[in-house]
């Protein structure tokens, strides 16, 4: 079993495995990490994360965030990836991180998966995947501005009745200055939808082309996905901000 607090503190110092999008120098304020998984070592690929991930990383660029990009990381290599983050964010004042792949909420609380992670129900499954709270942890090392979209099911995926060895768990609760957006409430599934990106992706990247306070973003990106689903899908939010803050911009 892979200790994700050991991981961390093992590749902490470790900057090579994101992708830098052109946009704020290294030191600026704003910071955005866009995690896009489809493709699955044991279980079925996903058509559009990793182009919904390019698209949203490059929004989040042109918008000025100092942005890194990682495409169907391993589970390691995940955590990798925001032991980076965090320290390329050390003097953020707002940070964004953008996850999109295959994902379960297992007695209360919401996983990502990667691309190692095995999908047969088994305790190793809940092992090898990355708990929302863990990624929550990484930019909560002091109160700032922190952003996170999840564009993910969350839902009990099929043989998850048999899962053992895994905790009792409640969603974290949001430390102070976090805005959390799911694609979808809980129990439910995020489609990957028809189009170029998911429901989700298409209603962020759109919600982003004008500058509004986070609570009237996720309005827009809510209205949007509940239209394109027929109400199948809506997404969900959680905020414990302390001032107003806007998102966006032309």
């Amino acid at each position: 079993m892979v200790n994700p607090w050991a991981v961390l503190l093992t590749c902490a110092l470790a900057l090579t495995m994101l992708a830098p999008v052109k946009g704020w120098a290294d030191g600026g304020p704003r910071t955005a990490l866009v995690i896009g998984t489809a493709s699955y070592d044991f279980g079925p690929d996903l058509r559009t994360p990793v182009d919904d991930a390019r698209a949203v990383a490059s929004r989040l660029a042109a918008l000025g965030y100092q942005t890194y990009l990682a495409s169907d990381p391993t589970q390691p290599e995940f955590l990798t990836a925001l032991a980076h983050f965090r320290v390329a964010s050390a003097q953020a004042s707002h940070v964004v991180i953008y996850l999109a792949g295959h994902g379960l909420r297992w007695r209360g609380e919401t996983y990502l998966l990667a691309r190692d992670t095995p999908m047969d129900g088994s305790g190793t499954m809940l092992a090898r995947a990355i708990p929302l709270r863990v990624v929550v942890a990484a930019v909560s090392d002091k109160v700032r501005t922190k952003v996170i979209l999840i564009d993910a099911c969350r839902d009990l995926p099929h043989g998850a009745d048999v899962m053992v060895g895994a905790p009792d768990a409640t969603e974290p609760h949001a430390p102070a200055g976090t805005f959390m957006l799911y694609a979808a409430q809980p129990g439910a599934v995020a489609s990957d939808g028809q189009g170029a990106h998911s429901p989700f992706a298409a209603a962020v990247l759109r919600a982003l082309s004008q500058e509004r306070p986070l609570p009237d973003f996720a309005r827009a990106v809510r209205s949007e996905v509940v239209a394109q689903t027929s109400g199948l899908q809506v997404p969900w939010s959680e905020s414990s901000m302390l001032t107003e803050v806007r998102i966006g911009g032309g």
